[in-house]
């Protein structure tokens, strides 16, 4: 039977620093192509929950899902009101996984995803972005190219 060893949540928190999308002040559809993929070594806990959601700035704000199971690529739809030019609105994806490495310890992992979206003049009202991360040991590294 394996042995596991609980690590310390030390370091639960991991984030990344903001993207920004830019969005026309008349609003606009935020697609967002999510992936989260887990380092060599590191494998989902069996039976533990992992979730992920999202926090929009107010009500006005709507999204294809908020909440959810964890899955490597995740595709969302934001829908993003009307502004004056130069509003910026923070909205946020933060998961929650429990992981196993290959030497048998476990972890909480918290992970925060800031998206800063700035109503600009001139900007498009549909934004297409895919933000690459991969959480390991040492936490977290990401990539990111706008689409649209």
């Amino acid at each position: 039977m394996a042995r596991w060893t609980i690590l310390p949540d030390n370091q639960f928190l991991h984030h990344t620093l903001p993207i920004e999308l830019k969005v026309s002040p008349s609003g606009g559809i935020v697609n967002l192509l999510v992936t989260m993929k887990l380092d060599k070594g590191f494998d989902l806990t069996a039976l533990a929950p992992q979730k992920w959601i999202m926090t929009l700035p107010n009500r006005s704000w709507s999204a294809s899902s908020c909440t959810g199971e964890y899955v490597p690529d995740m595709k969302l739809k934001i829908e993003v009101p009307s502004g004056p030019p130069g509003l910026a609105e923070m909205v946020y994806i933060d998961y929650k996984l429990y992981l196993c490495c290959n030497d048998s310890s476990c972890m909480a992992r918290k992970v925060r995803l800031p998206i800063r979206v700035l109503q600009k003049a001139g900007a498009s009202t549909n934004v297409t972005h895919h933000w690459k991360h991969l959480l390991g040991l040492k936490g977290l590294s990401s990539s990111s190219v706008n689409l649209s």
